[in-house]
C-alpha cells in the first residue's frame, strides 16, 4: 500500500518550474530519498508534500486520502527541518512536547509518548537542558523526539544532517536508518548527499531542474544509470564518461586511435565506465599517461589521460605510480554503458 502517491504535481512561480510534473509513490514503512543538487526542487517537493506550499496542478494523497488542498495540520504529518527548529528558551522535554501541549493532548499520554522517545533515543540525561547546553548530533535527537511523539502516519525530513560535521553525519544516518526499520516508519528524506542517499534509501528519487531524472533503487541508479546526470551524480568518484570518435581501426576513445572500444555501435555516443571497472594491466588496450594520484587511506584514485579524455582508476592501496607514468588499461567489458551524445540518455 502507498502511504504518499503524488499524481503529476507541479509547482510554479510565475515562469520559474520549481516543481514540473512529477509523479511517484511512497510504499508503507519504506525510506524514500529525494535526491539532487541545489535547486533541483527536492525541497519544494517535501514542502509540497507538508501542506507548506501550495500545489499549482495535480494531486497528492497520504494514504487512501487526498490532501492537495488540505492544511499541514491535517495531513498528519511529522517534520524535521534542517535547522532542527529547538525553541532555544525551552527544555528538551518542553521542545519534544510542545506540539502535543498545542494539540491538547492529555497529560497522561504526554508522558507515554515521552518516555518511549527518550528511551528510543537515549535523551534520558539531557530533558532538562535547553539547546545551547547541546550538541548538534543531540539537537538532532530532540527534533527526532518531537517528530517520533507526533505518531504520525509519515515523517518527513528535510536535509536534517547537513549543519553536522562528517563523522557525525555518519553516525547520524545510521541511527536515523535504524530507527526508521525498527519502528517500519514511512520516511521520506531531503538530501543533495548521494552517499547519504545511497546508505540509507529503500528508493531513490534524482531530480533535475524540478523534473525526475530517474527513480530506482540505489542499485539501481548506480548499475543502470538511465542518463549521463544520473551516471555523474552517483558513485564516488563518479563514473567516467568519455567522447567518442571513429577511425579507420573502429571506433575509439576521441583522440586516442590505438584505445578502440568494439562493443560501441555508434561514435556518436558517450561511453561510461566506472572507475572501479578499470585496471592497469600491461595487457590492456587503452595506453594512458598518469596525471594525478590521490591516496585516500582505503585506496587510491589514479586519474590518467588516454587520448583527449581524463579518466579515473580506483585501486586498492597505495599505488607507487607518478605523474607522467605510461600505463596500459584493461576495462570490464560487460560493465560499459553507453548514452546518446546528443540527450544524454541510456542507450
Amino acid at each position: 500500500m502507498s502511504a504518499i502517491r503524488m499524481e503529476h504535481v507541479s509547482r510554479h512561480w510565475g515562469s520559474v518550474l520549481a516543481v514540473d510534473d512529477i509523479s511517484f509513490e511512497v510504499e508503507q514503512g519504506s525510506l524514500l530519498v529525494l535526491l539532487g543538487p541545489s535547486g533541483c526542487g527536492k525541497s519544494t517537493t517535501l514542502r509540497l508534500i507538508a501542506g507548506l506550499e501550495e500545489v499549482t496542478s495535480g494531486h497528492i494523497f497520504i494514504g487512501d486520502k487526498q490532501v492537495t488542498n488540505l492544511p499541514p495540520s491535517r495531513r498528519q504529518l511529522a517534520m524535521v527541518f534542517q535547522s532542527y527548529a529547538l525553541f532555544p528558551h525551552l527544555t528538551v522535554r518542553e521542545n519534544i512536547l510542545f506540539g502535543l501541549k498545542v494539540r491538547k493532548v492529555p497529560q497522561a499520554e504526554r508522558r507515554k509518548r515521552l518516555a518511549r522517545a527518550v528511551d528510543i533515543l537515549g535523551l534520558g540525561s539531557l530533558l532538562d537542558r535547553k539547546p545551547s547546553a547541546l550538541s548538534g548530533g543531540q539537537q538532532q535527537r530532540v527534533a527526532l523526539g518531537r517528530a517520533l511523539v507526533a505518531e504520525a502516519s509519515v515523517c518527513l525530513m528535510d536535509e536534517p544532517l547537513s549543519n553536522l560535521d562528517a563523522k557525525l553525519r555518519q553516525e547520524m544516518r545510521r541511527e536515523i536508518r535504524a530507527l526508521q526499520q525498527s519502528l517500519g516508519m514511512t520516511m521520506v528524506y531531503v538530501t543533495h548527499d548521494q552517499v547519504e542517499a545511497m546508505s540509507m534509501a529503500d528508493r531513490i528519487i534524482l531530480l533535475e531542474g524540478g523534473r525526475i531524472v530517474q527513480n530506482g533503487t540505489p542499485a539501481e541508479l548506480f548499475s543502470q544509470p538511465a542518463t549521463v546526470f544520473t551516471a555523474n551524480f552517483i558513485g564516488t568518484p563518479p563514473m567516467n564518461l568519455l567522447g567518442l570518435s571513429r577511425c579507420s581501426c573502429g571506433i575509439t576513445i576521441a583522440g586516442c586511435d590505438e584505445a578502440r572500444v568494439p562493443q560501441a555501435d555508434s561514435a556518436d555516443r558517450i561511453l561510461g565506465i566506472r572507475p572501479e571497472h578499470l585496471f592497469f594491466d600491461p595487457e590492456g588496450g587503452w595506453h594512458g599517461i598518469v596525471e594525478t594520484v590521490e591516496y585516500l587511506g582505503f585506496g587510491s584514485v589514479v586519474t590518467c589521460r588516454v587520448g583527449s579524455e581524463a579518466l579515473a582508476v580506483s585501486v586498492e592501496g597505495m599505488v607507487t605510480l607518478a605523474p607522467g607514468s605510461q600505463v596500459t588499461l584493461r576495462y570490464l567489458q560487460d560493465r560499459l554503458h553507453f548514452f546518446h551524445k546528443q540527450t544524454g540518455e541510456r542507450v
